[in-house]
């Protein structure tokens, strides 16, 4: 095998410089001071009107390109971001977040490789399309501006790599999901090109090691992979209803223990929230607290005012603690309990302890079961 590479060069400590507002549309956009991030290159408003703002990795992709169109369609040109939902992959087998390798010459330019700690821009994609669809979808990566294909002219150990170097997505650059990507043992990537789930190959050395690749018939330890959305610091959840961020009461006790309450125009940790799955993609997600890492449960055993409430109190993600999500959550969406069938609402009848607070109780799709989701 023959990997002829430039040394790796991390990219946590680039810097770049923001520029002209006019590249903004396409990437991100705020509400209280906060990146929405969900979905990126939507630029149509709502109630509550999203502000443009400028993306400081974006000058290490544009490569002298000073702005992007503001409705940029489902694919890219010259490097802006295509319509779709930014998340970051981590691998199950070794815990690195994959990067696509943008300082690799040709022919191994924008390899993907699990071998990151953290996330930066090389570590950040945009999956366009349906996952879960016969159609499949795509991976853009913010570290290259390309698609990720797998390259099916490869041969040998190199054969199915995938690289993030496509500018238009065609049949090499098609995957689908398999498997619960909400659990804890994570999904599998799979290359519509060949049918085959995508490894990482961890026994692979030097500029080669976690290389992705399209190239086993089962899916086991080396496929296993975490799809999250991206959440930066961590994300927050706000009520579209009450205009206030979806907190943990860690201040409770009882069965109102860590109780969910749409309460608070702050953004501490109690506020904070990672995204696991794919439930922006048709599938489901886990959603656990920043403020004592457990997950999110719908609490399907309790009756009277706390019936279906939502409490962060679950060290594993199991039946009650998995949701789906109706619309796109950078503007509105819905999110649905998979135990209870049933929308997250706030009570904005109740006073006291219970006001304001969640439960996945809503059959219909109302104002109350409005929320936004955001990257801090």
């Amino acid at each position: 095998m023959t990997h002829v590479l430039n040394p790796v060069k991390s990219n946590a400590t680039s810097t770049s410089s923001a520029g002209s507002g006019q590249r903004a549309r396409g990437l991100r956009a705020t509400f209280g001071g906060l990146c929405i991030l969900t979905m990126v290159g939507l630029g149509s408003a709502s109630s509550h009107a999203m502000v443009p703002a400028v993306d400081s990795d974006y000058d290490t992709i544009l490569d002298g390109q000073d702005w992007c169109p503001a409705d940029p369609g489902p694919t890219s040109s010259a490097g802006c971001p295509p319509v779709g939902v930014e998340i970051t992959l981590q691998s199950r087998a070794n815990g690195k977040y994959v990067a696509a390798e943008r300082n690799y010459d040709a022919p191994n330019f924008g390899m993907l490789r699990a071998r990151a700690d953290s996330v930066a821009a090389w570590e950040r994609f945009i999956l366009v399309g349906d996952c879960r669809s016969g159609a499949g979808c795509n991976l853009w990566s913010r570290g290259t501006g390309k698609y990720v294909a797998a390259e099916m002219g490869y041969a040998d150990a190199d054969f199915g790599m995938l690289r993030a170097r496509a500018d238009v997505p065609s049949s090499w650059e098609k995957f689908q999901l398999a498997g619960d990507c909400s659990s804890d043992y994570g999904c599998s990537l799979v290359s519509m090109a060949n049918g085959k789930f995508v490894a990482a190959e961890l026994d692979y050395t030097g500029a080669a090691e976690g290389m992705l690749r399209s190239r086993s018939d089962a899916n086991g330890e080396w496929e296993a992979i975490a799809v999250r959305m991206y959440c930066g610091a961590g994300c927050v959840i706000r009520s579209v209803a009450v205009n206030k961020f979806v907190a943990v009461e860690t201040g409770y006790s009882g069965i109102n223990e860590n109780m969910l309450r749409a309460s608070t125009t702050e953004m501490g940790m109690t506020e904070r929230y990672e995204i696991l799955g794919d439930c922006f993609n048709g599938g489901t997600c886990a959603i656990r607290s920043l403020a004592n890492n457990m997950y999110l449960a719908t609490e399907m055993g309790f009756s009277g005012k706390n019936a279906l409430s939502l409490r962060a109190r679950s060290e594993y993600s199991l039946a009650w603690e998995q949701y789906t999500v109706t619309g796109n959550c950078a503007e509105q969406c819905g999110i649905r309990s998979s135990a209870s069938g049933k929308y997250l609402s706030v009570d904005t009848a109740t006073n006291g302890i219970h006001a304001y607070m969640v439960a996945a109780k809503a059959s219909t799709y109302g104002t109350r079961q409005r929320f936004q989701i955001a990257a801090t």
